[in-house]
């Protein structure tokens, strides 16, 4: 075996270590883009973790990013050799697929930003922060599969913008608890009288008329973003079509909280995610649940 399978299966070891919401690998993708997928997964995954995971310093937690931005600029060399199996994997992936380092930049610079600020002042720099922390990998996977339309890199934005936001809506006690991040623009906690934000019953029902109005926000750019599974074909698009699905059916779950317990994380079962992979299946059952989805969704919201 080669130093570069060595560094695949590296990689593709590392990727099956994780269980997403929004699952990146899938056996439902190609198998000529499996390897290139799980590199870029664990190049983020591991990324993330440097900033978030153990008991490293803030200064070694840069110094870290620091040193592994460093290996991501050393990619347009030749010789690899001495960087680590996820560089020596991903400098394969670059030269292959022809991708931009650029976007591995922003990843970096998004996982830079979460160590040194943990709250956004309005829903536009929040919005900035999604651009460079989960539209990247939209862009990413619509270029490994060979798609460049830029019409179709706004969908993916767009749709990508909006899974981060969901997550955000989804995590907010952990991620206040755990991180001490809070993910709610501060002109959202002042137009909701907030001045300390802890997640809490009284909070919740403080905030929540804002925080509905976020969820039909939310839900707006993804209906934005559905013409992704009507253009794309194949497996990807049935991807496309089922992470839509999934997206739209946690903001419903969001949705049907009731206004005391907003933070208390709902989380889909398997049953559900068979539903969405069944009605992907066909984009005209797709195009009906998201309609579906939608009008659910503006009901709890609007009603509350």
């Amino acid at each position: 075996m080669t130093q570069r399978d060595k560094a695949y299966q590296y990689c593709q070891t590392l990727a099956r270590q994780y269980d997403e919401n929004f699952p990146v690998i899938t056996l439902f993708q190609p198998r000529y883009l499996r390897r290139a997928i799980a590199v870029i997964y664990a190049f983020a995954r591991t990324a993330d973790d440097i900033a978030d995971e153990g008991n490293l310093s803030l200064a070694e937690r840069l110094a870290a990013l620091a040193d592994y931005q460093q290996q991501l600029l050393c990619l347009s060399q030749t010789d690899v050799n001495g960087l680590s199996p996820i560089f020596i994997a991903l400098h394969h992936v670059i030269q292959r697929h022809h991708l931009p380092i650029s976007l591995f930049l922003d990843l970096l610079s998004a996982f830079k930003h979460d160590l040194t600020s943990t709250h956004y002042q309005d829903d536009a720099e929040l919005y900035d922060y999604c651009r460079l922390s989960a539209n990247p990998i939209g862009r990413l996977l619509l270029l490994l599969h060979q798609y460049h339309d830029e019409t179709l890199i706004a969908y993916a934005d767009t749709l990508c913008t909006a899974l981060q936001l969901v997550n955000f809506y989804q995590d907010i006690a952990e991620d206040h608890a755990v991180r001490q991040r809070v993910y709610i623009p501060a002109d959202s906690l002042a137009e909701a009288n907030i001045d300390d934000f802890i997640p809490n019953e009284a909070n919740s029902l403080k905030l929540s008329m804002v925080l509905r109005k976020k969820y039909l926000a939310c839900a707006s750019l993804l209906e934005q973003s559905h013409p992704l599974g009507h253009r794309i074909t194949g497996r990807f698009g049935w991807q496309m079509r089922m992470t839509l699905l999934m997206a739209l059916a946690v903001l419903l779950a969001l949705s049907k909280q009731e206004d005391r317990d907003l933070f208390s994380c709902p989380r889909l079962g398997k049953a559900q995610w068979l539903s969405a992979a069944i009605l992907s299946l066909s984009k005209r059952s797709f195009q009906w649940r998201v309609r579906r989805l939608l009008k659910l969704i503006r009901r709890h919201n609007q009603t509350s």
